[in-house]
């Protein structure tokens, strides 16, 4: 059944159009060779059902109205006997309001059809354009969170109270040793060290140069 029907919605309205005429004639005619003996008028459906589903609800309307004509005409000249002549065409005309209903509700469920795999198009659209949005967040983060970590495993700090002696200053360390303040320095941080002089300490070693010292 599937796949009768995507080989249907594979067809053109107009190759859909000829299969549905095709059916209605073999309905009408053998509509027309059991006379009013059987009834075939729910067996119209099936081509009419076909037209509007696969080539549009104008089509279907045009298979109403045949159907409709064609079961009035077969009754007609299947010498079918009523108590009035306006039988008949009532008969046609209720005939054809039901073929027109199930036109026009085929023809909605198709066009709720088409809506809802319309919206579902947009939704699943919308839900990628989200994901690939979130996906480049992330992505954005886990490079800032690989900048940040990698400054903080260059940063060093110094923290707390470090014992330092009052007389050459050396600092001592956790396991117990004195160290210079700049081999300290070098250890716990990121920092080294340029020499020069100070104005003090030139005065201080170079009395005759009297470099003025900073007030």
């Amino acid at each position: 059944m599937n796949s009768l029907v995507r080989y249907l919605d594979r067809q053109s309205e107009t190759q859909a159009t000829v299969l549905s005429l095709l059916l209605f004639l073999a309905v009408g005619v053998l509509d027309y060779v059991t006379r009013c003996e059987i009834s075939f008028s729910i067996f119209y459906l099936l081509p009419i059902a076909l037209a509007t589903w696969f080539a549009g609800w104008r089509k279907g309307v045009l298979m109403a109205c045949l159907g409709a004509l064609t079961g009035g005409t077969v009754e007609y000249f299947g010498m079918a006997r009523y108590s009035h002549f306006i039988i008949l065409y009532w008969n046609a005309a209720v005939r054809l309001g039901v073929f027109l209903i199930v036109v026009f509700l085929l023809s909605s469920v198709r066009s709720w059809g088409y809506e809802l795999a319309r919206r579902v198009e947009e939704r699943t659209a919308l839900l990628a354009m989200e994901i690939e949005e979130r996906k480049r967040t992330e992505a954005e983060r886990e490079v800032v969170i690989a900048e940040l970590r990698d400054a903080l495993s260059n940063v060093k700090h110094l923290y707390g109270l470090l014992p330092i002696c009052a007389s050459c200053k050396r600092i001592r360390d956790d396991q117990g040793y004195w160290n210079d303040v700049e081999e300290y320095i070098r250890k716990h941080t990121e920092a080294d060290f340029t020499h020069g002089i100070c104005p003090d300490c030139v005065n201080k070693l170079y009395p005759g140069m009297g470099v003025p010292s900073p007030t």
